[in-house]
């Protein structure tokens, strides 16, 4: 095994030991079910259908509104991910920590979680095996593989973590079985690079 891939493998154990330890699944949580954000007050989860929210970005006087984040990518833009664009499922969990998921029935997903920046760094970026930055979305953003979300952590995908107008951004993208890392990875610059776009 590679010094790379042990490191992976490292990696992605101790992050299924920091789920198990803390109370996590693995799998992620049902849908709909509330996590409590690591290095964060416990919030109370809100769910529901965000639909009403998908057909444009949400913006405020100021850039978008990062309390929704299903309303920060439209319908177009997440064509590039799916045949068809399945309805999100948002959650807040409390302040500074909301989710929005679009899952089709293949397995093909878009996580976009939002949480504090000291949040993203300190549970995240330094907790997890981070690789290089991504082009296009800013100096201090990092990938890791798999999907990593709010007490969320699977195979298959690649996320990016980055900031926008003082807000930390986890985007997870999951294109066919998610063993296809480099188009999983277009897939995440582009979607964070126009919810970047949108905060300048």
């Amino acid at each position: 095994m590679t010094p790379t891939a042990l490191n992976r493998v490292s990696g992605a154990g101790l992050l299924v030991a920091m789920l198990a330890a803390c109370g996590g699944d693995p799998a992620g949580p049902a849908a709909g079910e509330a996590v409590r954000p690591a290095g964060g007050d416990a919030p109370s989860a809100s769910a529901g259908s965000a639909a009403a929210a998908t057909p444009a970005a949400g913006t405020t006087a100021d850039g978008p509104d990062f309390s929704e984040p299903c309303a920060l990518l439209t319908r177009p833009e997440l064509a590039t991910v799916f045949d068809e664009v399945p309805e999100p499922t948002g959650t807040v969990y409390g302040a500074g920590f909301a989710e929005c998921v679009w899952q089709d029935p293949a397995g093909q997903l878009v996580r976009l979680s939002v949480v504090p920046p000291e949040n993203l760094q300190a549970d995240y970026i330094d907790q997890l095996t981070a690789r290089d930055g991504v082009t296009g979305l800013g100096a201090g953003s990092v990938t890791f593989p798999g999907t990593v979300g709010i007490g969320v952590a699977k195979r298959g995908g690649v996320t990016a973590a980055f900031t926008a107008a003082d807000t930390g951004l986890l985007l997870a993208v999951k294109t066919g079985d998610g063993t296809d890392e480099t188009a999983d990875l277009i897939q995440v610059t582009l979607l964070g690079q126009r919810i970047l776009s949108r905060s300048r």
